[in-house]
């Protein structure tokens, strides 16, 4: 409990900080300068696992700056409900590379069976050798505390820890479309072990300056580094995406 405090506290002390970095920089250019979207996202799972429900919708918002970016979104679908905020900060910004700090928090509810709180404490890298390409590499430290409710609510929590690691490759091809392929141990509402990673495939296309489109397909493995790695699920992931 003593270490879920902390990392809560360590959270709360890291997004103020992005956010007074971010009041800094708009005091000091003329004039402010913010990016925002909203993605709203329908995804549909082949319910090989133990997802517990076909459809699920959710809403995340953007903000970023020169040398800060937030997040916060919520996935709703039958018996689950999830929070998810983060926050980063650019330490190091070139023409080609970026590096960042940063944190991610995620509420997990199960509504029948766990509440699930999960921190990880991030090290973020971008890189564009070229304008038709760029990579992203995520390296995080998941701790995971969880709540089974058959225990009861006040007795000891489950903890875990483990790394957390995300590599998404990023192809900008001609017409305003965009390809994606990411091999990843999380998702912005999926927090397992490492040895339970995700594929994902996906296409975005540019309707005009405000609207985005796109289609993605992940695939889910499980034990995936041992000799009993088996394919757990697919998911059919279609969204929206505002920017202004």
């Amino acid at each position: 409990m003593k270490l879920k405090s902390f990392l809560f506290i360590l959270f709360l002390f890291f997004t103020n900080a992005i956010w007074s970095q971010a009041f800094q920089e708009a005091d000091t250019q003329i004039p402010i300068k913010f990016q925002q979207s909203i993605e709203v996202c329908a995804k549909f799972n082949t319910m090989q696992d133990y997802e517990p429900s076909l459809f699920s919708g959710s809403t995340i918002y953007n903000i970023w700056g020169k040398r800060f970016s937030a997040l916060g979104g919520i996935q709703m679908q039958k018996g689950d409900m999830q929070l998810t905020l983060s926050a980063f900060y650019s330490f190091f910004k070139s023409e080609k590379v970026s590096l960042q700090t940063g944190v991610i928090y995620n509420l997990n509810w199960l509504m029948d069976y766990s509440l699930t709180n999960n921190f990880l404490p991030c090290l973020y890298f971008e890189w564009k050798p070229a304008p038709f390409y760029t990579l992203e590499v995520n390296f995080d430290f998941l701790f995971k505390f969880r709540h089974l409710f058959i225990f009861g609510f006040n007795q000891h929590q489950l903890i875990n820890t483990t790394l957390a690691v995300s590599i998404k490759s990023i192809f900008n091809l001609p017409k305003n479309f965009r390809l994606y392929l990411e091999f990843a141990s999380f998702e912005t509402f999926r927090y397992d072990i490492f040895c339970a990673p995700s594929y994902i495939g996906g296409v975005e296309y540019s309707i005009n300056d405000s609207f985005d489109v796109a289609l993605d397909v992940t695939i889910h493995y499980i034990d995936f580094f041992t000799l009993s790695a088996h394919y757990a699920d697919t998911d059919i992931k279609l969204g929206v995406r505002y920017k202004w």
